[in-house]
């Protein structure tokens, strides 16, 4: 249970970065690669942290249970942070976009610049320039 209280407290660190800058007016995939890159220094640090912390306790503990112990929880806590917090969960939002909000509708997004099918390109849409321009 605590190695699922701590993915869900990185996940909740990487969701609102992602669900802000999705308010902001970014796409989908814009957000998920800006909240990524805004948590990642915080969520990496928190784990590093962690896994040093009961990295101590296999080093300094006489008992064999809470050597294996502490082994599981470091190489969990490390695979976590670098792998699944990098790769597995952005990957996932980045399949099911119209779920991540759900049951709330998001704007249009004004500033895009990565696309589904052709990959990275640069391209900005700014629909907020065309409503100043109507008025």
């Amino acid at each position: 249970t605590f190695l699922i209280g701590l993915a869900l407290d990185y996940d909740f660190f990487l969701f609102e970065r992602v669900f802000e800058f999705r308010l902001e007016g970014f796409g989908d995939r814009e957000a998920i690669q800006l909240g990524l890159s805004a948590t990642g220094g915080t969520i990496s640090a928190a784990g590093l942290i962690l896994g040093l912390t009961f990295l101590a306790l296999v080093l300094t503990s006489e008992l064999p249970m809470m050597n294996q112990q502490g082994f599981v929880f470091v190489f969990s806590i490390i695979v976590d942070t670098f792998l699944v917090r990098t790769l597995v969960v952005p990957a996932m939002l980045s399949m099911s976009p119209w779920l991540n909000y759900w049951p709330r509708e998001m704007p249009e997004p004004l500033y895009e610049w990565l696309e589904e099918e052709t990959g990275l390109r640069s391209k900005l849409r700014l629909s907020s320039v065309a409503s100043i321009d109507s008025d």
